[in-house]
């Protein structure tokens, strides 16, 4: 059996995006999206478009609308037949999200009941 190893956690988190890129014959695509879930590396998104792994994209967060530049690591759909695209940043940009990700590995702090 075969672990998955991730950089950082990922939290399900709906949030509205744009992209803007290009596809290798020139084409343009520019298509508003949502998030499916972020992480402090990148995002899956919910899209309708058609990307190929490893383009080249800007992505724009709607609520805070910062860019960043970013690649696209993995195409594929969901349990629904929803496209999704798995994007990574390729500038380090931990705090675009606007949320703390805790260290790989870290344990969860404990309620007190006091």
């Amino acid at each position: 059996m075969q672990f998955e190893r991730r950089r950082s956690q990922r939290i399900f988190m709906r949030i509205p995006g744009r992209i803007y890129g290009s596809r290798s014959d020139k084409s343009v695509i520019y298509e508003e999206v949502a998030t499916d879930t972020v992480s402090a590396y990148g995002a899956l998104l919910n899209v309708q478009e058609t990307y190929d792994t490893g383009m080249h994209l800007l992505f724009t967060n709607l609520v805070t609308e910062e860019e960043i530049p970013c690649r696209v690591v993995s195409v594929g759909e969901n349990k629904a037949g929803q496209k999704q695209v798995a994007i990574e940043f390729t500038v380090a940009s931990p705090k675009f999200w606007r949320i703390h990700f805790p260290p790989p590995g870290e344990k969860p702090l404990k309620k007190s009941t006091g």
